[in-house]
């Protein structure tokens, strides 16, 4: 894949023509909005599709050459009033852009997420894709949710075994 940047900001560029694939089996290890950019015709009948809210986060890193903050005594969790010393480098990423549409996914109001989990992983009984990953999961934005939500997938619809390191009793979701 090839980048660009441009104004401090590097994205991909991207086929002027989008690439299509062909396959026996799917499977998307996709965020909510990842997903929504691919263009399958099958999407709108899924039915949990919109069960999650993408949740908009971004995230700032500031690089001091010494950490100011402890000469003030001040730890996790507290706020500074004060002019900030300049930082030597930073790093800023919007997590709400394209294609990932936000930071973590939280279920909406209402959902039975114990019936959604399972029917996200295979969402049409007609087609062999297969989506995984935490937006659909019970540990949304953390890399175990997506750990999981993709061993019940090889589980579940692949016929594989749990591997010998992952201990029988870990429940992995419903």
């Amino acid at each position: 894949m090839l980048t660009h940047t441009q104004d401090y900001r590097t994205a991909d560029r991207y086929p002027q023509e989008a690439t299509r694939f062909s396959a026996d089996r799917v499977v998307l290890a996709l965020p909510r909005r990842s997903l929504e950019l691919i263009e399958w015709r099958q999407w709108s009948r899924v039915r949990y599709r919109d069960a999650v809210l993408k949740q908009t986060a971004f995230k700032v890193f500031l690089g001091y050459h010494h950490p100011w903050w402890r000469e003030l005594g001040l730890y996790a969790g507290h706020s500074v009033k004060r002019e900030l010393p300049e930082p030597y480098d930073h790093l800023y990423h919007d997590w709400s852009e394209d294609p990932f549409g936000g930071g973590w996914h939280g279920w909406k109001a209402g959902v039975c997420y114990h019936e959604a989990m399972p029917r996200m992983r295979k969402p049409l009984d007609d087609e062999q894709v297969y989506i995984c990953g935490s937006a659909y999961s019970n540990m949304h934005g953390w890399v175990e949710g997506a750990l999981q939500t993709a061993e019940l997938v090889l589980e579940d619809h692949f016929g594989l075994d749990r591997p010998a390191w992952l201990d029988p009793g870990y429940r992995l979701g419903p």
